[in-house]
């Protein structure tokens, strides 16, 4: 079943959409929780707390780990280009010109191609792909590579990933997986 839920008035112009598994439940139909939800639901219930980013202290940064520092412009430009895209339903921009060329070199045609029409099919998969540049855009990454690579810690925020990359190539940021 596909939702759609609006915030009120005075709270903003937020929408969200997305696809919501119904199961029979006697005579009637009831709706199941997203994995997502309920893994959230038991780190809350274990007492586990939600990693939240946090700005580096001014100290020195031990030899060998690298700070988290703000976006640069050019990562929060990919980043609403990105969402633009998938907003708009143009998965095929996304996977074409939002994600590295390095990712799509080394990914088959075929598999590229299933990428884009899954993405274009599943409402599901392009709310996790929202959702996912949606947090991004809170969190500071790490840089790492000379500056060359920022790497998001996404853990605890719900997502059936740890991390989200981002690559410079030839002085141009793309989604790096």
């Amino acid at each position: 079943m596909v939702v759609r839920g609006r915030q009120p008035r005075d709270r903003g112009k937020v929408q969200v959409v997305n696809v919501v598994t119904v199961r029979p439940y006697g005579k009637d139909w009831k709706a199941a929780l997203p994995s997502e939800v309920e893994a959230q639901i038991d780190d809350l219930m274990e007492g586990r707390h939600i990693a939240v980013a946090m700005r580096p202290s001014a100290g020195p940064v031990p030899a060998g780990h690298e700070a988290t520092a703000a976006a640069l412009p050019a990562i929060v430009e990919l980043l609403s280009t990105a969402e633009k895209s998938l907003n708009e339903g143009r998965c095929d921009d996304y996977y074409g010109k939002q994600m590295s060329p390095n990712f799509r070199r080394v990914t088959g045609k075929k598999a590229l191609e299933a990428l884009v029409a899954s993405c274009q099919r599943s409402m599901g998969t392009r709310q996790l792909l929202l959702s996912t540049l949606h947090i991004v855009r809170g969190l500071e990454p790490r840089y790492e590579n000379e500056g060359q690579r920022a790497v998001y810690d996404l853990s605890g925020q719900g997502l059936p990933f740890q991390t989200f990359s981002l690559e410079q190539v030839d002085k141009r940021w793309y989604v790096a997986e």
